[in-house]
């Protein structure tokens, strides 16, 4: 998935937490939102071969550099419009984005010189946690390459900010 549906997810999640779980019990909430936004990588990864997630770079492709283009510039905007909102969302967007962060971020950095992890040559996280859907929807189709996969993602963070918004006006 894209770096702003994991950021959408994260702000539900803390959202949810945070509204519904008792003041009184504010560290089991903050210890269910950081779980809880953590994980959803796990879930949400493997969903994206049912979206367009081209596994390599296609810089010939105008469609695939407007698309993350346009990508880029709403995930800069979800994260700085929310923060604006309310500052503390920005650790449901990290813990959501954590995946990426940890297994690219360290990937990025083995190519410097002095920062050189060998053992980190595969991306553990979404190896370990993502297997087990992984491996349920190998047989379903797979959109990664076709431009028609942008609607799933679509339907989905309109299913993610219908929600946000509510609970932002209703109870923020």
């Amino acid at each position: 998935m894209q770096a702003y549906t994991h950021l959408l997810t994260g702000i539900l999640i803390e959202l949810l937490c945070f509204l519904f779980i008792p003041m009184e019990y504010f560290f089991f909430a903050i210890f269910l939102m950081l779980t809880l936004a953590f994980l959803s990588h796990a879930v949400l990864d493997p969903l994206a071969r049912f979206t367009y997630h081209p596994p390599e770079a296609h810089w010939n492709d105008s469609f695939w550099k407007y698309y993350h283009v346009i990508i880029s510039m709403i995930a800069f905007v979800v994260m700085i419009s929310f923060v604006l909102i309310e500052w503390t969302l920005v650790l449901g967007m990290f813990m959501a984005s954590l995946f990426d962060i940890m297994d690219w971020g360290a990937r990025f950095l083995r190519k410097y010189q002095g920062f050189h992890l060998e053992w980190y040559d595969r991306p553990f996280l979404h190896d370990f946690f993502c297997a087990p859907l992984n491996r349920l929807f190998k047989p379903l189709p797979n959109w990664n390459e076709e431009k028609k996969g942008i609607l799933p993602e679509i339907a989905l963070n309109i299913a993610q900010i219908i929600p946000i918004i509510w609970l932002i006006i209703v109870f923020l």
